[in-house]
């Protein structure tokens, strides 16, 4: 349970659980399956084995977001006056693609299931 000083985020776990996942899982632990996946092969069809670049991707992702923290992400803000005449619309959605996905998003999420 977070208690009312505590600053949380969506993204953030709650308190509660960070304290119990320390204590349960040492960090020498984490860093040792990190190393691991590392150095991760994959065994091919003809039985030979080759570097699993993907899961070595990820874990370096993984060391860099715990060594570095996560980057911030770019957001862009579309504001745009609904009183505009269709011509006007179409203008503004062809030139931002952000305004593209902030439309495609907000019909997705109206989206009725049949």
């Amino acid at each position: 349970m977070s208690t009312p000083n505590e600053i949380t985020t969506p993204e953030s776990p709650p308190a509660e659980l960070v304290r119990v996942l320390t204590s349960e899982i040492p960090s020498q632990r984490i860093a040792d399956v990190l190393n691991a996946g590392l150095a991760a092969v994959t065994v091919n069809r003809d039985g030979s084995t080759s570097p699993d670049h993907r899961c070595r991707v990820e874990c370096s992702k993984l060391l860099l977001l715990y060594r570095l923290g996560k980057p911030l992400e770019r957001q862009e803000h579309v504001h745009f006056n609904v009183i505009d005449d269709a011509a006007s619309i179409q203008d503004r959605v062809d030139r931002s693609p952000a305004l593209r996905a902030a439309l495609q998003h907000a019909l997705d999420r109206a989206a009725i299931p049949v």
